[in-house]
């Protein structure tokens, strides 16, 4: 009874390990390396080839969700960390929580202090009655660093699932965008 007692508990323990769940070029690990994770991205004006590149980083709150992370944009293709945090302060529903991790990026364009992009990536649902679900999401994200105010964040689904957060201010927090 005892090995079958550990065997059980090292098959949970691997089953639950977030290295247990890694695939290539999914997004575990950190993206700030060089490696190709997106296609189709469009640079800003002047950003051909080798041309330089743009880092987009920082994090703030918006009603009840968090997020941030950093983002690169050179010759093309955007690459990085992306999260969205929600925690409703009275969930309407079994969910209680949900942290959504993107690890792809395409459609990216750069106008200004204006970034837009189509993220994809997953989130892990924590329920009321302690079952975590885990959901592949795709979204439309806006950031706007305003260099003379208060930035801005917008997040719209893409097809049939993804986080929301309806676009404006934030409640605090702050992005920069610096082109090197």
């Amino acid at each position: 009874m005892r090995t079958w007692t550990i065997a059980l508990a090292a098959v949970l323990s691997l089953a639950l390990s977030p290295v247990a769940d890694a695939k290539p070029g999914k997004g575990k690990g950190n993206h700030d390396d060089d490696s190709d994770s997106t296609n189709g991205a469009q640079q800003h004006p002047g950003g051909g080839g080798g041309g330089p590149t743009t880092t987009i980083r920082g994090a703030g709150q918006r009603l009840h969700f968090s997020f941030g992370g950093k983002l690169r944009l050179k010759a093309g293709k955007l690459k990085g960390n992306f999260v969205i945090v929600a925690h409703p302060l009275a969930p309407d529903s079994t969910r209680l929580t949900v942290s959504c991790r993107f690890f792809e990026f395409k459609n990216a364009t750069l106008a200004g202090p204006r970034l837009e992009f189509d993220a994809k990536g997953h989130c892990a649902v924590l329920e009321t009655d302690g079952d975590i679900q885990k959901i592949h999401v795709e979204n439309h994200v806006v950031i706007v660093d305003n260099p003379a105010g208060t930035d801005q964040i917008d997040v719209e689904f893409i097809g049939q699932s993804g986080i929301m957060i309806p676009g404006g201010e934030l409640s605090f927090g702050n992005f920069t965008l610096a082109t090197s």
